[in-house]
């Protein structure tokens, strides 16, 4: 089965620079999503963008949230 996968980086990266988040994110396909946080270092991508971080990672989970999950 495929796996989504969700690519991170942030615009002050040196460790993931941006066009090696393409390049992998195109290598998965169609199941990547990316998102590069402006500002964002490579430890610090959450505290660069909160809202947009956590965005991400919740629509990426949400296709496997249960019916019994709602609160």
């Amino acid at each position: 089965p495929s796996v989504p996968v969700l690519v991170l980086a942030g615009t002050e990266d040196r460790h993931a620079l941006p066009a090696d988040v393409e390049r992998l994110s195109a290598a998965l396909g169609a199941r990547a999503r990316t998102l590069v946080i402006r500002g964002g270092g490579h430890l610090s991508l959450r505290a660069a963008d909160r809202r947009a971080h956590d965005a991400a990672l919740l629509a990426l989970l949400e296709p496997l949230r249960r019916p019994s999950d709602e609160r």
